[in-house]
């Protein structure tokens, strides 16, 4: 094998650090208001046992 493949390698090095370049801000995923069928988180519908 050769020499470069035994050596370890820092995963955390292997992406791009910081800084990062600039990025425009990203709009709101959406609202709840708008999905069909209405959202249950269980706050109305938990039935504990």
């Amino acid at each position: 094998m050769k020499e470069d493949k035994k050596k370890m390698q820092d995963p955390q090095e292997k992406e791009v650090q910081p800084p990062f370049d600039d990025q425009e801000p990203q709009d709101v995923p959406g609202t709840e208001k708008k999905m069909q069928p209405k959202v249950d988180h269980g706050e109305e519908s938990y039935k504990g046992s």
